[in-house]
């Protein structure tokens, strides 16, 4: 008796394939930028009522928009806060990373149907 069942290196193969191919697709088409974030909050928060919280939090936008502006002007805190991050994801490693999750999958899913 396999208290796992039969399947389950399929079942875990077809996870891990189908996570490969979403997780590298979602980080090619990437999340709107935080800038771009912060101002669309701040024309919601200024078209709305204003509370204190909501102008608290205006100013705090306000702040953190100067403050990228000002880190972009110096190239060396710049690379001090970018270091190790990306920006956006390699191209061709996403692309091959994607295929070869949908290639994982696909021959999992067609071990477990058959």
């Amino acid at each position: 008796m396999n208290f796992f069942g039969d399947d389950l290196l399929a079942w875990l193969t077809l996870a891990i394939g189908g996570a490969l191919a979403v997780g590298n697709l979602l980080a090619l088409i990437g999340p709107a930028s935080q800038k771009k974030s912060r101002k669309f909050k701040a024309q919601q928060i200024e078209a709305g009522n204003q509370t204190k919280q909501a102008e608290a939090q205006a100013e705090k936008i306000k702040y953190l928009d100067k403050k990228d502006t000002a880190e972009k002007g110096d190239t060396k805190s710049d690379k001090k806060h970018s270091e190790g991050r990306l920006s956006k994801a390699p191209l061709i490693r996403s692309i091959i990373m994607i295929l070869l999750g949908t290639v994982v999958s696909i021959w999992a899913l067609a071990s477990l149907l058959s």
